[in-house]
């Protein structure tokens, strides 16, 4: 496999995995996107999560547990089955 171009990340396809360029919640590289969102967790519980999205939309979300003392702007409605369904659940894609 050759050498990854210095605009690409393995999100584009490339050979060798390589670690994205973060600015403002945004490769530079590859355009990978990250966003947070709030949701409740079985339990009914506020949670965040990290959504990933690329070109494509969005590609996997990785919630993390209850936060003492972090709470979210508003109230969530929604969990994550109900949000992202089928969404793969994980940490930031390569």
């Amino acid at each position: 496999m050759g050498d990854l171009a210095a605009d690409e990340c393995m999100t584009m396809g490339a050979g060798m995995a390589r670690a994205h360029q973060w600015m403002d919640d945004a490769c530079l590289r590859c355009g990978l996107r990250r966003r947070e969102e709030w949701l409740l967790d079985r339990a009914h519980r506020p949670i965040l999560a990290i959504v990933w999205t690329d070109r494509n939309g969005d590609r996997q979300i990785q919630p993390f547990p209850p936060m003492k003392g972090v709470e979210p702007p508003e109230a969530p409605t929604a969990t994550r089955e109900q949000a992202f369904p089928g969404l793969p659940v994980g940490p930031e894609p390569p």
